[in-house]
């Protein structure tokens, strides 16, 4: 779901969703199981959204590319079963408000991973969360306002709400049930997607980039021509 969010399907409400049913799966006493939760979660995503990074024509940054992905996902679920680990140690499942720690804990675990996304020796800010949603004008908004860590973090705290949900969670003929019907709905926008762009007129064209660490000055110059291969 999370990985669909993306372009070019473009399904971004799935993101939102994507993450609350990740969060709602978390109620596992198993660091082990959280693990593998959290690493399968975010490097199935990725396949399906940036699997192109692997086909670059340099082998050598292919494989970078590839590794740096694995390493990502790898930190991402050591980091979630760290700290969901360290909340099972001190708070009983028990407790009323067990699974309310788990998921604060899940959305602390996921925007530290963000900054080390942004902020890592291999920076990928575009497997950013808040990218996911970008084919929305609300993120587009929001993210002007809030950054794109920012908007991360409102993704994140909407899908914790959402998972809050009684009867959310899923599992058995409903959960299969539910990605299949996903699946054959998003077949019929994955045909549709043409990877050539239809020509159109220069103004009529609107574009706004959301660069972090870019001052304005250094593309807003968009009428140089000279400067239309850089963008």
């Amino acid at each position: 779901m999370y990985g669909a969010a993306w372009e070019p399907l473009g399904l971004w409400p799935l993101a939102i969703a994507g993450w609350a049913w990740w969060m709602s799966g978390l109620r596992v006493r198993d660091t082990s199981a959280v693990f593998l939760h959290a690493f399968l979660f975010v490097l199935t995503a990725w396949m399906v959204a940036f699997h192109w990074v692997l086909a670059h024509p340099m082998l050598l940054a292919a494989m970078t590319s590839g590794i740096a992905l694995l390493s990502y996902a790898s930190i991402f679920a050591a980091l979630t079963a760290w700290l969901i680990g360290l909340v099972d140690s001190f708070t009983s499942s028990s407790h009323p408000l067990y699974f309310r720690a788990i998921i604060l804990t899940a959305i602390l675990s996921s925007v530290v991973f963000e900054t080390i996304l942004f902020k890592g020796p291999f920076a990928m800010p575009w497997l950013s969360l808040g990218w996911s949603t970008a084919p929305s004008s609300w993120s587009l908004l929001a993210s002007s306002l809030l950054g794109v860590q920012g908007l991360a973090l409102l993704i994140l705290v909407m899908a914790g709400l959402i998972s809050l949900v009684p009867g959310f969670r899923m599992q058995g003929r409903a959960g299969i049930g539910l990605c299949v019907l996903g699946m054959l709905l998003f077949i019929p926008r994955l045909i549709s997607v043409s990877p050539a762009y239809p020509e159109s007129r220069y103004d009529t064209i609107r574009v706004r980039l959301l660069e972090p660490d870019l001052p304005p000055q250094r593309w807003s110059d968009v009428y140089d021509l000279s400067r239309i291969d850089g963008f």
